[in-house]
């Protein structure tokens, strides 16, 4: 298998665990204390859930499509997707650490958005490292 072929087969694994990671950080947080936060924040099975999953699998979904059948530009916009991704689960780690430091009612919900969102941030390092190493690191 060419070198090439391994960075986008990389690439296609990486987005699509990170993929995974999004979605299940989305379901958590519409389980665990922080839907509760505000009148706008998706309750579990609600139409705004899925409607944020919907939107997740689009913004996924359509690039990596694109990136599959050869447009390597796509590249550029999946990694400008990626570093969103990372900021948003690096502060949704940080607020969730928060509120579980103040707060009388935080569960395991939390602590699973805590980890998951720690885990999609090294998924995500680790997606720019896939998608962009160097000719000479092997």
């Amino acid at each position: 298998m060419h070198r090439r072929q391994k960075t986008r087969k990389s690439v296609i694994v990486v987005t699509l665990f990170s993929l995974f990671l999004f979605v299940l950080t989305l379901v958590l947080s519409s389980i665990s204390p922080l839907s509760a936060l505000s009148t706008h924040a998706n309750t579990f099975n609600s139409a705004g859930m899925w409607w944020s999953i919907g939107i997740a699998l689009l913004f996924y979904l359509i690039p990596l499509a694109l990136y599959i059948v050869g447009l390597n530009f796509v590249k550029i916009i999946m990694a400008i997707f990626c570093g969103i991704g990372l900021f948003t689960n690096l502060c949704l780690a940080v607020i969730s650490g928060v509120i579980a430091a103040f707060s009388d009612h935080f569960n395991g919900y939390g602590i699973a958005i805590i980890i998951i969102s720690l885990i999609a941030v090294m998924i995500n390092i680790v997606w720019f490292i896939c998608a962009f190493k160097l000719k000479n690191m092997q």
